[in-house]
């Protein structure tokens, strides 16, 4: 008589006791439940035989731990045995961003974004980004220029004033004296540098006068 033709275990059968009895047993994955006869998968991050082992896996960026062998499926954006080691995208294609204009790829854990480059901001409705406008740099145009903005041009990366011709100082507030060092007009034929806001003038001495502008003084 074959005992476990007709018994009630759910995977396993082997008869015992001189063929008087059986005993149900499970496979790898599986433990054997109260009742004695039902086997069910592996739960609560265990696995092997009798689900006996603990599963490594870290339990925030993995998505399942298999209940055969305990290896760990991880969630996008992990990897490794464990699933502890962030996939840094931006270096596996470093073309990820290619499509959003003026934009950078950032790494993050578990992901990445699409950033603004320097000097450029986020403009609504679409993906890319635009320069920051007149006044505004930095970081998604987040910060204000300090530049005399009828002097100067502010760099829209690091908010440094890029003066006009004729201006200086930290934020172009300062007029640059063309006159100090006597080069900028021709003494040699009768002239004398007069300096003004922003520029100078080349103006005859003192009992010399042009004909025409582009003649000297005479």
């Amino acid at each position: 008589l074959d005992l476990c033709l007709n018994s009630s275990c759910s995977d396993f059968c082997t008869e015992t006791d001189y063929n008087t009895s059986i005993i149900c047993s499970c496979p790898t994955g599986k433990s054997l439940a109260a009742d004695g006869f039902t086997c069910n998968t592996c739960t609560n991050n265990l696995w092997g035989n009798n689900c006996a082992y603990q599963c490594s896996c870290s339990p925030t960026t993995t998505k399942s731990c298999s209940p055969l062998n305990g290896d760990c499926l991880c969630q996008s954006g992990w990897s490794g045995p464990d699933c502890s080691v962030d996939i840094d995208e931006c270096t596996q294609n470093q073309a990820i961003c290619a499509s959003k204009n003026n934009t950078e790829c950032l790494n993050t854990n578990g992901t990445y974004v699409c950033s603004c480059k320097l000097g450029y901001g986020k403009t609504s409705g679409s993906d890319g980004c635009q320069a920051c406008s007149d006044n505004f740099y930095g970081k998604d145009c987040s910060q204000q220029c300090n530049c005399n903005s009828f002097h100067s041009t502010c760099d829209k990366t690091n908010g440094t004033c890029l003066c006009n011709k004729g201006w200086t100082g930290p934020t172009c507030d300062d007029d640059v004296d063309e006159c100090t060092n006597n080069s900028s007009c021709n003494s040699l034929k009768n002239e004398k540098c007069v300096n003004s806001q922003g520029s100078f003038e080349c103006q005859c001495q003192i009992g010399y006068k042009r004909q025409n502008p582009a003649e000297d003084c005479t």
